[in-house]
């Protein structure tokens, strides 16, 4: 990673990197500086975060130039949403539906009436096992970045070229909880819409998911200089 200097911005020459003392001297403004705090400082939303430790629920795996990281999206969301499916996809609809059976009856309107509440009972059903048993997964196969957000094989998929990630970061997700913005691992792509994902995942692990991948995007942007 480069060092830059917080005061002038320009780069630190490796040479006057001491990693076993944690100082950088920039020869310009004659002043040294923490090296860790300026990795850090560096990593941004990422700050202190090791990748070399990995926290609970995330497996990483590197096969040299293939390399997986799987991240489980369980948390306790899950009985929240587990009562929405009970209620919305199951009770509401079988009282509708199951009145009309009983009664030997079809009536369209409480039928269509049911459809709503049968849709908000899937997209629950879908959000408890995502939280149940879901995960992201990112595959990286050579310049390939694969990202995965679902179960089995339901959920969503999306491929770019990691030399086209431009910047990781986390920002709000667009859901809010206790009245509290949700943030979510966002990567802005040269020439498309930035990809947001992780928005389900724990805090460290959805940091550590995002440090990894800041890591890989600085060391391809690094290569190419």
């Amino acid at each position: 990673m480069e060092v830059t200097c917080p005061t002038c911005g320009g780069a630190i020459v490796p040479d006057d990197v001491n990693v076993a003392k944690d100082v950088a001297f920039c020869r310009t403004c004659n002043e040294a500086f923490s090296l860790s705090g300026l990795v850090d400082e560096a990593k941004g939303d990422f700050a202190g975060v090791d990748v070399h430790e990995i926290p609970a629920g995330v497996v990483v795996e590197n096969y040299g130039s293939r390399l997986t990281v799987s991240a489980s999206t369980r948390n306790g969301w899950a009985f929240g949403w587990l009562i929405f499916a009970i209620g919305f996809g199951i009770v509401a609809p079988g009282v509708m539906i199951g009145s009309q059976i009983k009664g030997g009856t079809f009536e369209i309107a409480l039928t269509l009436f049911a459809v709503p509440f049968a849709a908000v009972g899937a997209l629950a059903t879908y959000m408890t096992l995502l939280m149940t048993i879901g995960r992201v997964r990112i595959e990286l196969d050579a310049d390939r970045l694969e990202v995965f957000t679902g179960f089995a094989s339901l959920g969503r998929r999306k491929s770019v070229r990691l030399a086209s990630v431009t910047r990781v970061y986390l920002a709000a997700s667009g859901t809010r909880v206790n009245d509290q913005p949700v943030p979510c691992i966002w990567m802005d792509i040269e020439n498309d819409k930035p990809l947001k994902f992780g928005t389900w995942l724990r805090d460290d692990r959805k940091r550590y998911v995002g440090a990894l991948l800041q890591q890989l995007v600085r060391d391809r942007q690094h290569a190419r200089l």
